[in-house]
């Protein structure tokens, strides 16, 4: 009994004890590595990803060359067809110039192994000059190196004129400034037609570099032929339209306005555009301009057609019959 009362009185006066204190934790080189208790247990890591290959897909490189092929087989038959039923010039040029918008899109290598051999056979068997011209103005649809060179030679050794302007338009829709030495040679050419085709050509071109030959040689050319032709002539409105030309090719490559004086011209030349010249040659290159006849006012690039769609590029037609104009590698 007594026992029991003292018990509860140490209870009543002995106030509650707090909980006892965790353990102080272990310096860091003492931690348990949870790793080297259990090696199971080990961190993976981050999750680590698949190399990636960079190559391109071998099976799909080859099915875009099958449909090609194909397309080109396709495209090559209707110009064939056209070539062969077709008497009218104009037609012709127009199935020829239609054709190399068609295979415009196809693979550069086809287009140089292929196409770029084919036309010049076609050049070569074809005696009428504005069918010869239309194959030269299809050259600007390929982006093949050696057109520059063809079309090059051609403007500055061709003797007819429709031949020299097709290619001085050709070479300035393929915007290819290796041209430019050639266009300006050109620049003195007697057929208003070629003059005019050069100076459009360098508008589309677009290099400052061109505008010496344009104010010392050209403007002074045109100048010259103008007025010396009888008032009221058609050659004097000829030049005086080829002259207009000049000036607004002028204003695009430089920004500047002067109009038709060549003193004003030359005067800016010497105390600012020479000095453009020179900072523009220490500065990268500006993006190309995108290709087609949009450059100049008034003049839009048609839509080209659509190329043929191959129903199945690993087989060709039943009813292919491959020739001289589209017809697979190694087929004789």
């Amino acid at each position: 009994m007594i026992a029991a009362t003292l018990a509860v009185w140490a209870i009543a006066i002995v106030p509650n004890q707090p909980p006892p204190l965790p353990p102080p934790p272990l310096p860091a080189e003492q931690k348990k590595d949870p790793a080297a208790a259990d090696p199971s247990k080990k961190d993976p890591g981050p999750a680590q990803k698949p190399p990636s290959s960079s190559r391109p897909n071998s099976s799909d490189a080859q099915r875009k060359r099958m449909e090609d092929e194909k397309s080109l087989q396709e495209a090559g038959k209707l110009l064939e067809k056209t070539l062969q039923t077709e008497k009218d010039a104009a037609r012709r040029a127009g199935a020829i110039i239609d054709f190399c918008r068609m295979i415009q899109p196809l693979d550069p290598t086809i287009l140089r192994a292929r196409v770029f051999p084919m036309l010049q056979r076609l050049y070569g068997r074809e005696p009428r000059p504005e069918v010869r011209a239309a194959i030269l103005e299809g050259f600007q649809f390929l982006d093949v190196p050696q057109a520059t060179t063809w079309l090059t030679g051609e403007l500055r050794a061709g003797t007819e004129p429709a031949i020299r302007a097709a290619a001085a338009k050709a070479l300035g829709l393929r915007r290819d400034a290796t041209a430019l030495p050639a266009l300006h040679e050109k620049l003195t050419d007697i057929e208003p037609a070629v003059l005019k085709a050069v100076i459009l050509a360098l508008a589309e071109i677009r290099d400052l570099s061109s505008a010496p030959p344009l104010i010392n040689v050209g403007m002074q050319t045109v100048l010259h032929r103008g007025g010396s032709a009888p008032k009221g002539s058609d050659k004097r409105e000829i030049y005086a339209g080829i002259l207009d030309d000049l000036v607004r090719t002028l204003q695009l490559i430089t920004g500047e306005n002067f109009g038709a004086n060549q003193d004003e011209w030359q005067n800016w030349w010497n105390a600012k555009g020479r000095l453009l010249l020179e900072e523009s040659k220490k500065r990268p290159p500006p993006p190309p301009v995108p290709k087609g006849p949009a450059s100049i006012p008034g003049r839009k690039d048609p839509a080209p057609p659509t190329v043929p769609k191959p129903s199945d590029p690993a087989k060709p037609p039943a009813n292919a019959e491959p020739n001289d104009l589209a017809k697979p590698p190694g087929a004789k």
